[in-house]
């Protein structure tokens, strides 16, 4: 495909007008028609020169991307696609394109958080109801307090209700093994096997680190939400989004189980690793996400395309798998002041701003969580609008959407350790000249 823009019409739109219920998407084979180059002269090369300057040539990978995708999107369809270097460190692979196929890990957690709004729309759960007596493990789980002085986790009975509203705003009380030293010390002392992204129910199923709605705190709450999907429909995540979401939007390339989409193999793209003292790139396709897997994890367990990410992307913009109250309430702001301060303070810590929002230079800025990723609740200076929500994945691809400018974009590549700081500069430069096109071709209306 080359890359281009739309008509100025395009850049004038929004989601204001969202639509007050989902609307039928007819089944199609392709994904998108040819953009016209021609549309905004320049503007389509000046993109693609942020991304062909990333893009390592050769063997040459220092402070590079083996290779990388970019889409934006309105509600009508693709205003930009772009694409710059290859599929792996083999200097003769094949073109990272917006079909190259990639595992995407949190990114999963959109679509998780979108398949559950619509059982609440179609009335089989609420956003407060009680899950526990859904999902027998949340009648069980205890609260992980700390360890006492003889060295022996202190656990406490869990009294309170775990909500959907909780599981999709992180509030629930699960964290990450990875990220969490006491719950890795648990998982240590009960001989656990520790993340290794086996996506198993005994990999998620730990104690909670504080009682449900009383915190915010990062971990495998979306998975459980997954988890309880299927406990209410009977069917994988896997099954549910291909009937509900992959294929009324024609997305063709998306799933949990790659076996089950063999076209793909060919434009699979393998992992790199950063060296973070050289910043050179190595293989890393060694360390794989499982084909074979107990569960389809909600929280990182999806493999997609640039192209398919982005109709995702575009059928929330448009209404086509939640109607707009509920995209709405998706967007809305769902911390009280105490926990969104804690949020902000966990964002803005050096050591991990690059993971959570290395977009968001400068002062730090107030930050709150929707149904399904970080709001940032102030307009950020030469970039999106407040209200927006984002979010990323452990191999650094990102997205936002822009409900207030009626964009959404996406970037995927594939590179360890997450919060690569290259792919956050690259990030941070194409969204600027995103809304540098945006306020330029607005001010031409």
């Amino acid at each position: 495909m080359n890359p281009g823009f739309r008509s100025q019409a395009v850049w004038s739109g929004g989601v204001a007008e969202a639509l007050s219920r989902r609307q039928p998407v007819p089944q199609h084979s392709t994904h998108v028609n040819p953009i016209p180059s021609f549309a905004y002269p320049g503007v389509a090369a000046r993109i693609d020169r942020i991304l062909y300057k990333y893009a390592a040539e050769g063997n040459d990978t220092k402070d590079k991307v083996y290779g990388a995708s970019f889409v934006i999107t309105d509600r009508n369809g693709v205003v930009y696609s772009g694409s710059s270097g290859r599929i792996s460190a083999e200097t003769s692979s094949a073109p990272f394109t917006d079909t190259s196929f990639s595992w995407v890990a949190s990114l999963t957690k959109l679509l998780t958080s979108t398949a559950l709004l619509q059982l609440v729309e179609d009335g089989k759960l609420t956003l407060d109801q009680d899950l526990r007596p859904i999902v027998p493990y949340l009648a069980e789980v205890q609260i992980l307090v700390d360890f006492g002085d003889d060295n022996k986790p202190v656990m406490e009975e869990n009294k309170s209700p775990i909500t959907l509203r909780q599981l999709l705003t992180h509030t629930a009380g699960f964290s990450y093994e990875f990220a969490d030293p006491t719950l890795l010390k648990w998982s240590r002392q009960q001989k656990r096997q520790v993340w290794r992204m086996r996506w198993s129910r005994e990999e998620v199923s730990t104690p909670l680190r504080f009682p449900p709605g009383e915190s915010w705190g990062y971990g495998v709450n979306t998975d459980w939400a997954g988890l309880v999907l299927e406990a209410l429909t009977g069917r994988t995540l896997n099954d549910y989004m291909g009937e509900h979401i992959f294929r009324p939007l024609g997305m063709s390339d998306s799933g949990f189980r790659r076996a089950q989409l063999p076209q793909t193999a060919r434009r699979t793209v393998r992992a790199a690793l950063r060296n973070p003292k050289t910043g050179e790139l190595s293989d890393a396709s060694t360390w794989v996400m499982p084909t074979d897997h107990e569960v389809d994890s909600g929280g990182g367990g999806l493999f997609t395309t640039a192209r398919d990410y982005a109709t995702f992307l575009r059928g929330l913009l448009a209404g086509r798998v939640l109607g707009g109250e509920t995209f709405r309430e998706m967007l809305r702001p769902q911390l009280d002041d105490a926990k969104a301060g804690y949020l902000k303070a966990i964002a803005f810590h050096p050591s991990v701003h690059n993971t959570f929002a290395p977009e968001f230079t400068g002062e730090p800025l107030p930050l709150n969580h929707g149904l399904g990723g970080l709001l940032n609740m102030v307009d950020v200076p030469g970039k999106r609008r407040a209200g927006s929500m984002a979010w990323s994945g452990m191999h650094n691809c990102r997205w936002w959407i822009d409900p207030k400018t009626g964009i959404a974009a996406v970037l995927v590549v594939n590179i360890r350790p997450n919060g690569d700081p290259i792919v956050a500069k690259l990030y941070d430069e194409l969204e600027l000249a995103t809304y540098e096109v945006l306020s330029s071709s607005k001010s031409k209306i």
